[in-house]
């Protein structure tokens, strides 16, 4: 890492988190027991995707530190999504506030071509994960969210 991205990093005091929550879309008490042991299992799996993870700045965009661990697959957490209500929601605190994006199960396996899925968070700008792998299993790798004011 150059010299100047580490000092970015230590000056910088946002973190990104990953959490796989019930899609407020498909709101249903049928199945929250279900979604709930989904949630769980996945966690307990994920490794740190689920974990805190540092964010740096460069050029009006914030970007994770570290590369997230190859446990839940795209595909995985896309089916957990489809299958019971979920989405993943991805936040990006700071010490000016927290912004969050919603995806899908669907936007999750529809960025799998691109090694990408970019969702708009209002008009603040976008959040992008980036997906690693090949072949049959592609992985989050890392989050970057754009802004052009902060």
């Amino acid at each position: 890492m150059s010299r100047i991205r580490k000092q970015k990093e230590n000056n910088c005091r946002m973190h990104f988190v990953h959490e796989l929550v019930p899609n407020p879309q498909m709101v249903s008490s049928s199945n929250t027991a279900a979604q709930y042991d989904v949630i769980e299992q996945v966690r307990q799996a994920g490794g740190n995707l689920f974990q805190a993870n540092r964010a740096c700045e460069e050029d009006c965009s914030f970007m994770t530190t570290s590369p997230y661990s190859r446990n839940v697959s795209v595909q995985d957490l896309s089916s957990a999504c489809n299958d019971y209500g979920l989405c993943l929601r991805v936040t990006c605190t700071g010490p000016s506030g927290t912004t969050a994006m919603m995806v899908s199960g669907t936007d999750l396996q529809n960025g799998i071509p691109q090694k990408m899925t970019t969702v708009s968070v209002g008009n603040k700008g976008s959040m992008q994960l980036s997906y690693s792998g090949s072949g049959s299993l592609h992985y989050i790798n890392g989050v970057r969210y754009s802004t052009s004011s902060f």
